[in-house]
C-alpha cells in the first residue's frame, strides 16, 4: 500500500514538472519548422534623409527607418538620402541617393545565396563574409556581377545607359552579351546593353564624391579596434553601437550581460517599437531604439535589483523573443527568459524559472504588457497599453511561446506623395505618418469580438472585421488556421539575364524584378502623358487609372534626367579584354538560382514568365 502511494506521488511530480514545461524552451532550442536562418532578413543598420521600402506582396511603399527588416522580393529606394543595410556575416550594402534596388533572394536555411536587381543609382557593396565563391550576385539591365572575392565594390547604375563597376579590392566577373570577363583590384568596366565598353582599365582609388566619403567614414566604424570584446561570431558586427548606448556588467551564471543607458524608471524591452508582419518569420518586433536589432533578435532580456533590465547575449536570430497570451479582446506579451520561461518581476524581485502557477501569469509583473486587439499593430506600443488596473479585470492569463494566430491581409489604403514638388511621385499606404513616435497614430485593428482565443471553436476563429485596419498601410488583420505555417514571401521567380532594349523597341519588361510597374513604384518618373517607361526601358502604352491619377497629380509630363557620374583618371590595362581570352580560364556562371521555380502573380509587367540555367563561360541570351 505504501509503494502504491508513493508511485502516485511520484507520478503526479512527474506530470506537474512536464506541465510547468509546456511553452518553455531550452536556450539553445529555436521554434519547430523554422525556414529561415540567421541571415535571411537584412537590417537597415543605418539612415540619413527620406527612404522607402515596398513589401514583396505589397502594391505601396511605407517609411523605411533604422532597423526595418528586408526580407526576400522587398524593394528599397531613397529619396534625398544614403542608407546602410547590413546582409549579415560582416557584408553591407549602401545607397546613395536617389537609387533602387530589389531584394530577389536572401539566404535560407538550404541555400546560402544573395541575389540583387539594381535598377538605378549608386550603391557599394563592402564584403567580407562571403566563405564560397558567387555568394552574392548583383543583376542590372546590362550585365549580371559574380562577385569571387571578398573586397569593396562600387556599381554605378545610370538608368537606360550603362552600368559602371569599380573594383576598390577582390574580384568580380562580369557576365555580358558578349561572354564574361575578370575585372581584378583597382579597375573597372563600363557595359552598356549586354556589351562591354572597352577593356578594364585602371582608376586611382581615392574618395571622389561625397559617397565615395560615406562609405569611408562608415567602414571606419566599424574597423575600429575595442579594448575587450564581449561578442563573437555574427554578433560581434553589433559591438560597436552597443558599446555606445551601453554597458557590460558581468552577472553570473551569464557572464558578460549589455545594460542600456539612459532608460527612464518604467522602460522595459519590446515596448518601444511596433509589431510587423513578415511571411516567412510571422509577427516579428521593430524596435525604434537604435541599437535594438541585436538585442531583440538574439539573446535574451532578464531583470536585477541591482542593474535593471539587461541583456543576455545568445546566438540564433528570432523575430522576437517573447511568450505570448491572448484572449476574446486582448494579446500581451512578456520578455522570454533564457530558460524559456516568461519573465516575471513581483516585489522586485524576478523569476526567469517559472511562476509559482503556470497557468495564471500575475497581472501586476513589471514585465507584462498588454493591448487591446485592434492596437496588435500600433505604431507605439506604450502609448496604448492597459494601465495595471484593466489588466487585472481581463483575469488570468497563461503565456506559451507560440505567436497570435492572426496575420494581416493585403489589402491596403493607398495614398500618393509627390517627391520634392517634382514629376516623381510614390504610392503610400494609407495612413503612414512617418512619424513612430506618434501614439496611436495608425493601429492594426483585430475585431475585439472575434473569437481568437487559444482553445478555438470548432468552426474554427472568425473572421476579422473587414473595416480593420493596421499602422502598416491600415491592412486588415484576418486570422491564421490553426496548424498553418507562415505563408512564404511571394519573390519573383529567376530572372533570364537579358539584355535591357533601347527605347522604341517594344517589348516586355526584363523578368528578375518582383512583378511590379516600375509607374507603381518609387523613384519612377512620368516620362510622358501617353506612355510610361517599363524596366526594360522600352516605352508602353498607359492609358491605366493609375497613370491617369499620377499625370493629373503631378501636372507635367516630366521626363528622365540621366544621373551625374564622378570623373575619375584612367588609364587602359590589358588585363581583359572584351571577349574571355584563351589565357583567362573561363569561369562558370552556373548557379542554384536555376533550379528555382518560376511563379506569375496578377499585374506583373512582364510580357511573359521565363527560368533559364546558366550557360558556361556567363553567356546572355537575348530575348
Amino acid at each position: 500500500m505504501k509503494r502504491l502511494a508513493l508511485m502516485m506521488l511520484i507520478l503526479m511530480a512527474a506530470a506537474l514538472a512536464g506541465a510547468a514545461q509546456e511553452g518553455a524552451r531550452t536556450p539553445d532550442q529555436k521554434p519547430a519548422e523554422v525556414k529561415y536562418s540567421d541571415n535571411s532578413f537584412a537590417r537597415l543598420s543605418f539612415l540619413e534623409g527620406k527612404a522607402y521600402v515596398q513589401r514583396a506582396a505589397d502594391l505601396a511603399y511605407e517609411d523605411a527607418q533604422i532597423n526595418t527588416p528586408i526580407a526576400t522580393g522587398d524593394r528599397i529606394g531613397t529619396a534625398d538620402g544614403r542608407l546602410e543595410i547590413y546582409l549579415g556575416l560582416k557584408n553591407y550594402l549602401r545607397l546613395d541617393a536617389n537609387s533602387k534596388l530589389d531584394f530577389l533572394d536572401m539566404p535560407k536555411r538550404d541555400a546560402n545565396l544573395t541575389r540583387l536587381r539594381g535598377w538605378t543609382g549608386s550603391i557599394y557593396l563592402d564584403v567580407k563574409g562571403m566563405t564560397r565563391e558567387k555568394e552574392i550576385e548583383f543583376l542590372t539591365s546590362d550585365a549580371t556581377f559574380y562577385l569571387l572575392e571578398n573586397g569593396v565594390y562600387r556599381i554605378d547604375i545610370r538608368e537606360n545607359k550603362e552600368t559602371e563597376i569599380l573594383v576598390f579590392s577582390g574580384v568580380v566577373e562580369a557576365s555580358g552579351e558578349e561572354g564574361s570577363i575578370l575585372v581584378k583590384k583597382d579597375q573597372r568596366l563600363t557595359i552598356a546593353e549586354g556589351r562591354f565598353q572597352g577593356k578594364p582599365s585602371s582608376f586611382f582609388a581615392a574618395a571622389d564624391d561625397a559617397f565615395d566619403r560615406f562609405n569611408d567614414s562608415r567602414q571606419a566604424k566599424f574597423d575600429r579596434p575595442f579594448a575587450k570584446r564581449h561578442l563573437s561570431g555574427d554578433l560581434e558586427a553589433y559591438e560597436s553601437e552597443l558599446d555606445e548606448s551601453g554597458d557590460w556588467m558581468y552577472e553570473n551564471p551569464f557572464g558578460y550581460v549589455w545594460v542600456p543607458r539612459g532608460m527612464g524608471a518604467g522602460w522595459m524591452p519590446y515596448t518601444n517599437g511596433r509589431w510587423t508582419w513578415l511571411p516567412m518569420a510571422g509577427w516579428s518586433w521593430l524596435p525604434y531604439e537604435p541599437w535594438g536589432w541585436s538585442t531583440y533578435h538574439y539573446g535574451r532580456w532578464h531583470w536585477g535589483l541591482n542593474l535593471g533590465w539587461y541583456w543576455i547575449p545568445m546566438s540564433g536570430w528570432g523575430p522576437g523573443w517573447v511568450n505570448w497570451w491572448w484572449g476574446d479582446d486582448y494579446y500581451g506579451w512578456a520578455p522570454m527568459s533564457y530558460w524559456g520561461y516568461p519573465g516575471v518581476i513581483i516585489d522586485n524581485f524576478y523569476y526567469g524559472r517559472g511562476w509559482r502557477d503556470y497557468r495564471d501569469y500575475p497581472w501586476n509583473s513589471r514585465a507584462l504588457t498588454v493591448v487591446r486587439k485592434d492596437q496588435l499593430m500600433a505604431r507605439d506600443v506604450r502609448g496604448v497599453a492597459l494601465k495595471n488596473d484593466a489588466v487585472r479585470a481581463i483575469g488570468k492569463m497563461s503565456l506559451n511561446d507560440r505567436a497570435p494566430l492572426v496575420r494581416p491581409s493585403s489589402s491596403p489604403r493607398i495614398s500618393t506623395e509627390s517627391l520634392g514638388g517634382g514629376s516623381r511621385v510614390i504610392l503610400r499606404k494609407g495612413g503612414e505618418t512617418g512619424d513612430p513616435s506618434a501614439a496611436g497614430a495608425t493601429t492594426g485593428q483585430v475585431n475585439p469580438r472575434g473569437r481568437d482565443t487559444q482553445t478555438t471553436t470548432a468552426g474554427g476563429e472568425r473572421k476579422i472585421d473587414p473595416k480593420a485596419s493596421s499602422s502598416e498601410g491600415g491592412r486588415k488583420v484576418e486570422p491564421q488556421k490553426k496548424g498553418e505555417s507562415a505563408p512564404p514571401a511571394k519573390s519573383s521567380p529567376p530572372p533570364e539575364r537579358r539584355i535591357r532594349k533601347k527605347i522604341g523597341e517594344g517589348g516586355g519588361a526584363i523578368p528578375g524584378g518582383t512583378g511590379r510597374s516600375d509607374v507603381l513604384g518609387y523613384p519612377s518618373r512620368m516620362a510622358n502623358p501617353q506612355g510610361s517607361v517599363s524596366r526594360s526601358g522600352a516605352r508602353t502604352d498607359s492609358g491605366s487609372v493609375l497613370d491617369r491619377v499620377y499625370r493629373s497629380i503631378t501636372g507635367s509630363s516630366g521626363g528622365t534626367a540621366s544621373r551625374g557620374t564622378v570623373s575619375r583618371g584612367s588609364s587602359s590595362s590589358g588585363s581583359g579584354s572584351s571577349s574571355a581570352p584563351r589565357s583567362m580560364p573561363r569561369i562558370s556562371s552556373s548557379s542554384s538560382s536555376s533550379s528555382r521555380s518560376s511563379s506569375s502573380s496578377s499585374g506583373r509587367s512582364s510580357s511573359g514568365s521565363s527560368s533559364s540555367g546558366r550557360s558556361s563561360g556567363g553567356s546572355v541570351r537575348k530575348k
